[in-house]
């Protein structure tokens, strides 16, 4: 035997013989180096090598280091892979996530884990940042799932599977700006320019919501528009629903905007596209002049089901001619029917303008909203009213009156099932259409 492994055999037996309650763990070492000559009681020696049979000879045992081997507890010296410590503590920072501390577990039994400074990686070994598969020099780690782009906007990196992807052809376009924004940097597109900052082209003045989706908006939210050369106005665009660039003219959601009002509110617009608003017969005229649109009306009913109905070649009439509306009849396969027929090639009506063509009934009045009336009919249903003894309304649909009156003074759309007199959301949208 050799004399430091003799020496280490002593020390050992010195431990167990000390703390005794420790004697299974500590006298491993006079196992692992077996001797002739017995410096612990041979019980103790025999149930050791009982409970050790898995440790190999000296000669086959793996390769283990210590990182400044220290005593646990004062205990021993534990043998742990290379950049691990002994600890009962399970907290481990690893390369995919290199933030914050997972797995953070108390147990009862210890073992070896990456310490302060290290990182475990998916094959559960500890290595420095360097070694990490997405480190950046000067930079750090990026997590898993992350992107970096260099503060000259010359390359852009990607975090994916512990990879380090780079682009070294990334640039900002013509027309755009390596920007620092929220402690990242970006490709923005210059004043006058519009897209993701990577692709920007010339902004001219957009006419509506579609412009935009062709210079490259694809975002639902408030807009600026340019109906006309001299005349700009915020609407909300709809981007990404039903191939997108519809822009919003009429809303309705809830009853914080009344709509039961006269012809110069209707004329300009009322209400926050953010909310529930009227964008302006004006408005809606000088863009239908311009070229032809396809109209889309959406609907939610008290039950909470979409409808919806298209009718193609939509445009108003100017002012002097009342903004009479113009369109080809609706789809016939449209959710909510045709119904809108009727009103199509009707003037617009509002509190203090009757321009419904009936001598016997003021509709605007009686169904509490401007709209494109009808003449009227005797009927019974929800959106009836009374009139000298006889039930009357003035179409079978109106999405201007009352939000929350359920009668002829409400929202309604006569050919939806069940009480049509109970609409939750409505919304009035236009989009170019070529035939």
């Amino acid at each position: 035997m050799e004399p430091y492994q003799r020496f280490l055999t002593f020390i050992a037996c010195i431990v167990c013989l000390v703390t005794s309650h420790r004697i299974s763990k500590l006298c491993q070492f006079s196992v692992m180096f077996p001797s002739n000559e017995q410096f612990c009681n041979s019980s103790s020696k025999r149930d050791l090598e009982e409970t050790t049979t898995e440790f190999k000879p000296v000669q086959d045992l793996p390769s283990f280091t210590t990182l400044n081997p220290t005593s646990v507890k004062g205990e021993s010296e534990q043998l742990c892979p290379q950049n691990m410590i002994f600890q009962s503590n399970t907290c481990a920072t690893t390369c995919g996530n290199p933030y914050e501390k997972t797995g953070c577990e108390q147990t009862h039994e210890e073992m070896c884990i990456c310490p302060d400074g290290f990182y475990l990686t998916k094959s559960n070994s500890c290595v420095t940042q360097e070694e990490c598969g997405c480190y950046i020099p000067g930079v750090g780690i990026m997590a898993e799932g992350n992107m970096y782009v260099n503060n000259i906007c010359s390359k852009r990196y990607h975090c994916t599977s512990d990879w380090l992807i780079t682009e070294e052809v990334y640039h900002c376009e013509d027309g755009a700006t390596c920007i620092e924004e929220d402690d990242v940097y970006k490709c923005s597109c210059n004043h006058g320019y519009v897209g993701d900052g990577i692709n920007c082209v010339p902004q001219s003045n957009p006419r509506d919501c579609y412009d935009l989706l062709n210079a490259g908006v694809t975002a639902d939210g408030v807009y600026t528009i340019y109906p006309t050369d001299d005349t700009e106005v915020q609407v909300y665009c709809l981007m990404t629903t039903n191939g997108g660039g519809w822009t919003i003219f009429q809303r309705r959601s809830g009853a914080s905007v009344d709509f039961n009002r006269g012809w110069n509110d209707y004329k300009y617009g009322f209400g926050d596209p953010n909310n529930d608003y009227w964008l302006g017969n004006e408005i809606i005229h000088a863009l239908t002049s311009r070229k032809s649109y396809q109209l889309r009306i959406a609907l939610r009913d008290a039950g909470g089901s979409p409808k919806y109905i298209l009718c193609n070649s939509f445009s108003l009439g100017s002012e002097q001619d009342k903004y009479r509306l113009y369109a080809d009849v609706p789809y016939a396969y449209s959710e909510i029917g045709d119904i809108f027929y009727e009103n199509i090639g009707q003037q617009f009506s509002t509190s203090d303008s009757d321009n419904d063509g009936s001598w016997l009934i003021d509709c605007a009045n009686e169904h509490q909203g401007g709209w494109w009336y009808g003449r009227e009919y005797e009927d019974q249903g929800c959106q009836t009213f009374r009139d000298h003894g006889t039930w009357y309304d003035c179409g079978l649909t109106n999405l201007n009156g009352g939000f929350n009156n359920y009668d002829s003074g409400g929202i309604f759309w006569s050919s939806l099932y069940g009480n049509y007199c109970k609409i939750e959301k409505t919304m009035m949208m236009i989009r170019p259409w070529y035939d």
